[in-house]
């Protein structure tokens, strides 16, 4: 499909492969119940959620 996509002007295969690769992961990861990181959060989000 990368190849396909590549071909047709839409962007390199690599990297299509690389967004298919994280893609998979993060289902994978998902499935296992890990939750993204979001980064730290602000003294704000912090002190609405007390």
């Amino acid at each position: 499909m990368a190849l396909a996509l590549e071909s047709l002007g839409w962007g390199e295969a690599d990297h299509w492969m690389r967004m298919q690769a994280s893609y998979e992961l993060a289902q994978a990861r998902r499935a296992r119940g890990w939750r993204e990181y979001r980064g730290p959060r602000s003294d704000a989000a912090v002190a609405t959620m007390a």
